[in-house]
C-alpha cells in the first residue's frame, strides 16, 4: 500500500500509512524500501535537513543487502539491488536540487539545473529492465521537475522552457 500511495502521489495516505504499527516495525526492522519511503516522504514534506542522514541509512542497508547475496547466481536480486541504490541516489540528488531552489528562491534568482538534467539525461535503466523500472523513474523525476517548477512560477515560461523541457 506504501509503494502504490507513493506511485500515485497520494501524500496524505502515505503519511497515514507511517503511522500503522506494520509500517512502524517495517522502519525499526531497518527494511530499505520502508526507508526509501520514507526519504520520499521527507522530500516532499521539504524537510532537507533530515535527508542526509535518511539517505545513509538506507544505503548502508542497501550495502548490507548487497554483501549478504550469493556470489552464485541470485542475479535477479542483484538487479533488484542495483535498481535500488539508483533509487535512493535519484532521492538524494532530487533533494539537493530543491535545496539549490530554495536557496535561489531567496534571491529571486534561477538556477542553472543543466548539469543535473544531463546526468539524469545519461543515468537511464538498461533497456532490458522491465517497463516499471523506467516508469518509476520517469515519474519520479516529472514529480521533482514539476516541483521545482512550481517554486519559479513567478518567472517567465521561456526562463523556465531554457531550463529544459519535461
Amino acid at each position: 500500500m506504501l509503494e502504490c500511495a507513493l506511485n500515485i502521489n497520494e501524500w496524505d495516505k502515505t503519511k497515514q500509512l507511517f503511522t500503522l504499527p506494520s509500517v512502524n516495525a517495517l522502519l525499526e526492522d531497518e527494511n530499505v524500501q520502508a526507508k526509501t519511503a520514507d526519504m520520499y516522504l521527507a522530500l516532499h514534506e521539504e524537510r532537507f535537513g533530515e535527508m542526509e542522514s535518511k539517505y545513509a541509512q538506507a544505503s548502508q542497508l542497501c550495502l548490507k543487502a548487497w554483501s549478504l547475496l550469493p556470489s552464485a547466481g541470485a542475479k535477479r536480486n542483484k538487479e533488484r539491488q542495483l535498481q535500488h541504490f539508483t533509487r535512493l541516489y535519484e532521492v538524494r540528488e532530487s533533494s539537493q536540487l530543491l535545496i539549490e531552489a530554495e536557496a535561489h528562491l531567496t534571491r529571486q534568482t534561477v538556477p542553472d539545473i543543466k548539469s543535473i538534467l544531463k546526468t539524469w539525461r545519461h543515468r537511464l535503466p538498461n533497456n532490458y529492465e522491465p517497463l516499471s523500472v523506467w516508469n518509476d523513474l520517469f515519474h519520479w523525476r516529472f514529480n521533482v521537475y514539476d516541483a521545482f517548477a512550481t517554486k519559479f512560477s513567478w518567472t517567465s515560461p521561456a526562463t523556465l522552457a531554457s531550463l529544459h523541457d519535461r
